[in-house]
């Protein structure tokens, strides 16, 4: 019996795109609006915490799975989770290139948010 709730057919497996979007950042590339791009930009900088953030959360339990399917959907999801954080570290590094004072902006960030809530958070998109 499996606890997965994956359906059959589907699997979950870390997918390697890479993007360069250091041409479209030198831009309002978010529809040529000031505030999305702002907006979106902004979002960028948090991902890469989050994405480790449901890593951990996942790491904590995977040792308790015992069913085939779930383990490698675990497995699967770790990998894809990286590649993405990967992704957004090189969009973070492009922001900074343009200027953004990224470091100051992560260490802000890390000062105020509650790790509780967002591990938490994490868990429940997990459980969706």
């Amino acid at each position: 019996m499996t606890i997965s709730s994956t359906p059959d057919g589907v699997t979950v497996k870390p997918r390697h795109l890479r993007f360069d979007v250091r041409t479209e950042l030198r831009t309002l590339w978010h529809g040529n609006d000031a505030f999305r791009t702002a907006f979106f930009n902004a979002l960028s900088l948090q991902f890469p915490d989050g994405e480790q953030q449901f890593i951990n959360a996942v790491r904590l339990y995977r040792d308790q799975i015992t069913d085939p399917k779930l383990k490698e959907e675990i497995k699967g999801f770790i990998g894809q989770e990286a590649l993405h954080s990967r992704e957004h570290k090189e969009y973070n590094e492009a922001l900074k290139a343009r200027g953004y004072d990224i470091d100051a902006l992560d260490e802000r960030f890390r000062k105020h948010k509650d790790n509780r809530g967002l591990l938490e958070a994490n868990l429940r998109e997990l459980e969706a």
